[in-house]
């Protein structure tokens, strides 16, 4: 029998979790293509971009499409850039990469790094720098490696939604968010938010796990844990992080370290 257990991870691990969705936690510069402007003067913020493909992605083939269609960027801030001298390559990335840091706060209300999602941006290159209308860096927020399917903003969550799955989540480590129908360790199957002004106590945590996780977990499962050949491993940002960490829920995760899981336990009773 498996005995339930709250995985509070430590502020460097909490980092790693976003690695699932390719999160860094600062932005990382793509440069712009080609001379042609296109993309860099017609974008504008709520625009959502598909996949970039590192630095070798044509600028000149970059167009923004619905966010109600499958993407991977979208557009959360454009910052003008001024001077009719090309500043050089260090530090346009530098200024933009400043400026769009920001922009990823404001617009998701998560700091980078504590976020499921990461952060570019496209610069101009000396060429493009030629034409005013292309002296702007566009920032950028989304998934490199998962296709999202309706707009981003405001969406502050970190840990996983019920419903999705990780792999990864032995202690230490932190989870990589993964299809269901895939091979995968655990499945959230429950949560709720803490609305208290404080982070809460150990107490508060323990009485959380209780009364949401394990209580759940036999709904869910069709068996008490007690009795489940599968745990409870649940998440909840730490107290050093607390502040950091925008998304106040404690997750509910079921399934078992050693075992690779492929389909939803809902109603398993095992």
């Amino acid at each position: 029998m498996r005995t339930g257990r709250i995985g509070i991870l430590a502020g460097g691990a909490l980092l790693a979790i976003v690695a699932g969705c390719t999160a860094a936690p600062a932005p990382s510069p793509t440069p712009s293509a080609p001379p042609s402007t296109s993309a860099l003067a017609k974008l504008g913020p709520g625009d959502c971009l598909g996949a970039l493909d590192g630095d070798s992605f044509d600028l000149d083939q970059v167009q923004a499409i619905a966010c109600t269609s499958a993407h991977r960027w979208e557009v959360s801030q454009i910052v003008p850039l001024s001077g009719a001298d090309y500043p050089g390559e260090i530090d346009l990335k530098q200024e933009a990469g400043q400026a769009c840091s920001s922009a990823f706060t404001s617009y998701l209300g998560a700091q980078p790094g504590f976020s499921r999602y990461s952060s570019r941006f496209l610069v101009p290159d000396e060429a493009a720098w030629s034409e005013p209308s292309s002296r702007r860096a566009v920032c950028l927020v989304g998934a490199a490696d998962t296709e999202l399917t309706a707009s981003i903003k405001g969406d502050d969550t970190f840990f996983p939604r019920v419903g999705e799955c990780t792999t990864s989540q032995q202690s230490g480590e932190a989870p990589v968010i993964v299809d269901c129908s895939t091979s995968h360790e655990y499945e959230a199957y429950a949560e709720k938010k803490w609305t208290g002004t404080a982070a809460p106590t150990q107490k508060e945590r323990d009485a959380l796990y209780t009364d949401v996780c394990v209580a759940a977990f036999t709904k869910f499962v069709g068996i008490d844990v007690g009795r489940s050949s599968y745990e409870i491993a649940a998440f909840l940002a730490p107290d050093d992080s607390w502040t950091k960490i925008a998304d106040h829920r404690i997750v509910c995760t079921a399934g078992s370290p050693d075992g690779k899981l492929t389909g939803s336990l809902k109603g398993t009773k095992k």
